[in-house]
């Protein structure tokens, strides 16, 4: 008896085609001045990195795409702009941190955010004013 040991290789055709299915919502959700492009190619690279998400049904691939075109973020990317997560058979946009700040200084409700680290169990101290600042107590 013999016995085949057959690696996963990821759907690349079935990540294409979901990517193909979902270049003209991009296309039409995008903001003006962005191309469509780059968002495209990051969905099938997001597809073809994470198997689970090609399981995922196409209305909430083609949901969460739109929403993220509709933000000008790019999934995936080294950034940490946004992210798209499998739940199930759901897939589900999450806005990372940087995403976050990159879409309140974009909107022009922000002059400047500023970011620190506090770790659970810290005592801290913020105070606002001429001189901004934190400190670990």
């Amino acid at each position: 008896m013999k016995t085949e040991i057959k690696q996963y290789k990821p759907s690349v055709t079935s990540a294409q085609q979901i990517a193909e299915r979902a270049r003209a919502l991009i296309t039409a959700a995008v903001p003006d001045g962005i191309r469509p492009e780059p968002l495209a190619l990051a969905l099938r690279v997001c597809l073809s990195a994470s198997p689970k998400l090609a399981e995922c049904s196409l209305a909430s691939i083609f949901a969460a795409v739109y929403q993220i075109a509709a933000l000008g973020l790019i999934p995936g990317d080294s950034r940490g702009l946004a992210y798209l997560i499998p739940y199930g058979k759901t897939c589900q946009l999450i806005v990372g941190y940087r995403g976050l700040i990159q879409l309140a200084v974009g909107s022009g409700g922000a002059v400047s955010i500023r970011a620190g680290v506090v770790a659970k169990g810290d005592e801290f101290e913020w105070e606002e004013g001429l001189e901004i600042g934190r400190a670990h107590v």
